[in-house]
Order: structure tokens, then C-alpha cells, then sequence
């Protein structure tokens, strides 16, 4: 099912993840089973507690994202196991266990990762707690 034929306001595709949105819940439902179709001619399936037709004003999880109408928020648990990734790296690179090349890396992932989001104070905090520029 192509953007072309489907009639819907917006559709965002990353790898193998995707979110249509329409202002019409019978549309999304038509286009959810149209879709449902498809992926079963290519032996795929829709996983079923992903799969969610909402209202866009409570918004939705989408590649470690909450997506919401004003704003794209990181994911708590994201977030969460990033601090700790990172407080650990950074450990690591004082106990000598990773170069600063690889430190560096990661730090500069994270930041491109965030900054698909609202998170300019956010990525502030983090370096700043870590006492580190990426």
C-alpha cells in the first residue's frame, strides 16, 4: 500500500516501522486491514499489541518516541537505560576499558538519536551530569 492510494494525511516509515495518520477512524480501520492484506501475501504480520488506531491527542510510542500533538518527548525507559549506558561508558573510559574514540561515538549517537526530538535542554543535562561535551 503506497501513500499514492491511500488517502491518508501522513505516513511516516522507518525500516520496518510505520504510522499512518488520518483524521477518519473508519478510514484508518479500512486501511489497517488493507494493510493486514498486504502483509499476508508477504507472509508478515502486524504485531498485535503494537498495532493501535488512536487518538492522536494522547499520542504514540514510535521509535523510542512519544510522539504528541505539540511536542516529540523521549521515551522515560529510554532515557533510563541510556543514563546508565552512558554513566557506565563513561567509567569504563576512566578505568582505561574503552578509548575516547569510542566514548565519543556513543555520546555523539545519543545526541543525533535525541535530537530528533524536543530535547535541546535535556541533552544539556545529560553531558553536563557527565561532565562532557560530545
Amino acid at each position: 500500500m503506497s501513500k499514492n492510494n491511500s488517502r491518508s494525511k501522513s505516513i511516516c516509515v522507518i525500516v520496518d516501522d510505520f504510522a499512518l495518520f488520518a483524521d477518519n477512524r473508519h478510514f484508518l480501520q479500512e486501511a489497517q486491514m488493507a494493510i493486514v492484506e498486504y502483509l499476508n501475501s508477504l507472509r508478515l504480520k502486524l504485531h498485535p499489541i503494537k498495532t493501535q488506531i488512536t487518538a492522536t491527542r494522547i499520542g504514540v510510542n514510535f521509535v523510542g518516541f512519544r510522539i504528541l500533538p505539540d511536542r516529540i518527548k523521549i521515551r522515560t525507559a529510554n532515557l533510563r537505560c541510556a543514563r546508565v549506558r552512558l554513566k557506565k561508558q563513561k567509567k569504563e573510559l576512566e578505568q582505561g576499558k574503552i578509548d575516547l574514540i569510542a566514548f565519543k561515538k556513543s555520546l555523539q549517537s545519543w545526541q543525533a538519536h535525541l535530537k530528533h526530538g524536543d530535547t535541546y535542554r535535556l541533552r544539556q543535562d545529560i553531558f553536563e551530569s557527565l561532565g562532557v561535551t560530545p
